[in-house]
């Protein structure tokens, strides 16, 4: 059996001849995504003492009758004996815990999560973008997290770890914490959505216009990623078209030397056939990272 991968899940309209015509800029590069989340998060499980046992995933809602949002706030609220009011599985409860077991369990936890991803398109209209091409989950939840803001940054590729056969390969990079390139509004099934808060210039690319599914053909096109900091192009071949998806092997052999094939990271990248937007890079196939999946643009425009 073939097994995908995502590689870093809803509102509806009605499609209309508006979002055939529309025309997108086509964009390929590395951006990290910060989400601040609504609640403090146990990242994993953390044994408290002999009886007590924090589940990965748990909510932490209050420390001696506190309400807390931050690491900072458990921090300040701290003593010597703590009542410390959690959820676990929609089921809040009380527990005491020591100084020193309140410290311990600081350490796992987080009220962020990051990740990185592809950045598909600008709207040169709206200003918005689109990016990832499915959604965001919260790992010590594997839920889509709750979030009261996030942002997309600007990333620096420090490594990549190559795919191979039953091992998805990903990237390394840093956020470049002072380069705010967008506001995160939307994570849903089919991608991360905002409102791109820089310039838009026509150095970028062209905008290309939004290839219909009835023109999406079986053949030669290319998908837009970046393997090192500047974006490039490389040559897939679509093998199979169903539903909103699109099936493709990689054909480059210079992307392929770089990275195994497809890798963590990549998903977002857009995908381009006659020089029209057909959609974005969202799987990958473990045993054969060479292969994967992409969704199609008017998809990801429909559902957002």
């Amino acid at each position: 059996m073939k097994r995908l991968i995502l590689l870093v899940a809803l509102l509806t309209c009605t499609m209309t001849e508006t979002i055939y015509a529309q025309q997108l800029i086509p964009m390929g590069n590395s951006i990290g995504i910060k989400l601040q989340l609504q609640h403090l998060l146990v990242s994993q499980d953390v044994l408290i003492n002999d009886e007590t046992l924090i589940n990965k995933g748990t909510v932490i809602h209050s420390i001696n009758d506190k309400k807390v949002e931050t690491i900072e706030q458990i921090k300040q609220f701290v003593s010597e004996e703590n009542k410390v009011q959690i959820e676990q599985g929609n089921k809040k409860t009380s527990i005491t815990m020591s100084k020193k077991e309140l410290n311990h369990l600081i350490l796992f936890l987080k009220n962020e999560t990051e990740g990185i991803g592809t950045l598909t398109y600008l709207d040169p209209k709206t200003k918005e973008f689109g990016a990832i091409g499915h959604q965001i989950l919260e790992m010590s939840t594997n839920t889509p997290p709750k979030f009261v803001e996030g942002f997309v940054y600007g990333v620096d590729i420090q490594h990549i770890q190559k795919s191979s056969p039953g091992l998805p390969g990903y990237k390394i990079a840093n956020f470049r914490r002072n380069a705010i390139l967008g506001k995160v509004n939307q994570n849903v099934v089919y991608g991360v959505f905002g409102s791109w808060q820089q310039s838009i210039n026509a150095s970028i690319s062209e905008p290309l216009e939004v290839m219909k599914k009835d023109e999406i053909k079986i053949g030669p096109a290319e998908i837009l990623t970046a393997i090192d900091d500047k974006v490039q192009s490389f040559k897939i071949e679509i093998t199979d078209i169903k539903n909103d998806t699109i099936s493709f092997e990689l054909k480059d052999q210079k992307l392929i030397n770089k990275t195994g094939g497809i890798i963590q990271g990549m998903s977002g990248s857009p995908i381009i056939q006659k020089n029209k937007f057909v959609g974005a890079v969202t799987h990958m196939y473990v045993e054969k990272p060479t292969t994967g999946v992409g969704l199609m643009i008017l998809e990801m425009l429909e559902k957002r």
